[in-house]
């Protein structure tokens, strides 16, 4: 608990001091390696950090969150086919993980223009929770892109009335 406080004052090395004590008395205890790897994470330590979810992974192979966390990681290294990888064995584990189903179809369809994988996505993640307006304006874009215009431009007015206040959405639908 000290070490997540300290994580949140972002007195990161002092959170590590704590993280270190903590895994030292309970090695086998995944949560502790995830927040480590987080506070890694924050402090800028990514290869560190991707070494604590591995091995929060390790010793709790169904833990979706560390295969998250660790595809955040891989983005910010610039990884997309890790980052993929990692989200897709969040979503195999917790098929409703709605922020693993936007990362992934952000990655599809911003990094790798896999539209119609990016749209399966959206669409379940529309599925989940249908409120949430980025899934369509991002969805909006893939059907764009595969030249469905009339659904796209369904998929930003929808977008804008969840929230009227993206201009990105505004100004895809112009396009459109």
């Amino acid at each position: 608990n000290r070490g997540a406080a300290l994580r949140i004052l972002k007195r990161f090395e002092d959170a590590l001091i704590s993280y270190d004590k903590a895994v030292e008395f309970q090695p086998h205890n995944a949560k502790l390696h995830l927040n480590r790897g987080n506070a890694l994470k924050e402090y800028g330590l990514l290869i560190e950090a991707l070494i604590c979810y591995k091995r929060a992974i390790e010793i709790q192979p169904q833990y979706a969150l560390a295969y998250f966390n660790q595809g955040l990681v891989f983005i910010a290294l610039g990884q997309v086919e890790d980052a993929l990888n990692s989200y897709s064995n969040a979503i195999t584990l917790k098929p409703d993980y709605v922020d693993a189903l936007n990362a992934r179809g952000d990655i599809l369809l911003w990094s790798l223009n896999r539209f119609n994988e990016a749209m399966v996505d959206y669409d379940r993640l529309i599925q989940i929770q249908p409120s949430h307006a980025k899934s369509y304006a991002s969805r909006g874009v893939a059907l764009f892109e595969l030249n469905r215009i009339s659904e796209a431009l369904a998929s930003y007015e929808r977008a804008i009335k969840l929230n009227d206040q993206d201009a990105h959405v505004y100004y895809n639908q112009g396009n459109a």
